[in-house]
């Protein structure tokens, strides 16, 4: 694909369903994307290179090569979503991208680990992992690095037993959401070192049967959200649940998206 001409105005790019385009070139003199902020690639899986796009600020790459990814400058990226890439680890590519703030990590099935990738980024707000089915851990030590991480969440990854392993000081994350994750069977004791969490949301995790008593120390939560874990609500109901007390200071309660208890009205 050759681009003689330059688009000074074009803010937003969807390059889809494309599966022979190999290149995608640009001449060296010409700036040809200087506003261009929002950026798609889909189903490109021959493209490996990307022009520079001086201006880029949120950039999706779905079913695509992965050697993509080491083409993107990272200058002014603040939103990054990875679908369906057949990675195995984060690349190290991603260790010094200073600006990226969110991180969605999409359909990946043959990730298997975290840890390395994401301990530069330093502005990183907001983590989301899902459908990532070989991923069996995520150490919460990697939070240690994540010093402006805001929002955490893991969702439809079947063998993943998420925040496991020892955690040496607190962090900052705020939101906290767990679902899809048969094989949690225990909610990880290093959760209550999350000292500024205040929202927790666990649905779709049958094999968690209760909470633990460590939660009533967790005075900064605000809302909880139960949703679809059998024992877990039986446990969790008002005012007679085996865990009622553990969770009976939290303001704002809903089990299986109803309200239980607002004390903030």
């Amino acid at each position: 694909m050759e681009m003689e001409r330059s688009y000074p105005a074009l803010e937003s790019l969807s390059i889809c369903k494309m599966p022979n385009l190999e290149e995608w070139n640009v001449p060296d003199s010409v700036e040809s994307f200087p506003c261009l902020k929002y950026l798609r690639i889909e189903g490109c899986p021959k493209l490996t290179k990307l022009p520079f796009v001086p201006s880029l600020k949120e950039f999706t790459l779905h079913y695509n090569n992965v050697t993509l990814l080491g083409s993107i400058m990272f200058l002014t990226l603040e939103t990054l979503h990875i679908w369906d890439l057949p990675i195995r680890t984060l690349p190290k590519l991603l260790d010094n991208p200073s600006t990226l703030k969110t991180l969605g990590l999409h359909g990946c099935a043959n990730l298997e680990s975290v840890d390395e990738g994401l301990q530069y980024l330093n502005c990183l707000g907001h983590l989301q992992i899902m459908w990532c089915d070989s991923i069996t851990s995520f150490p919460i030590a990697i939070l240690e690095n994540l010093s402006s991480l805001t929002s955490l969440g893991f969702q439809f990854c079947e063998k993943l037993n998420p925040l496991s392993g020892p955690l040496r000081s607190g962090v900052v994350s705020e939101r906290l959401n767990i679902g899809f994750c048969p094989e949690l069977k225990h909610l990880p004791e290093s959760v209550q070192k999350l000292s500024c969490l205040k929202e927790l949301t666990i649905h779709h995790c049958e094999g968690l049967r209760s909470l633990p008593d460590w939660l009533g120390s967790l005075q900064s939560l605000r809302e909880l959200w139960i949703g679809e874990c059998p024992d877990l609500e039986k446990r969790c109901q008002k005012p007679n649940g085996e865990d009622w007390l553990t969770i009976s200071h939290i303001p704002i309660i809903l089990i299986n998206w109803k309200i239980v208890q607002n004390l903030d009205i």
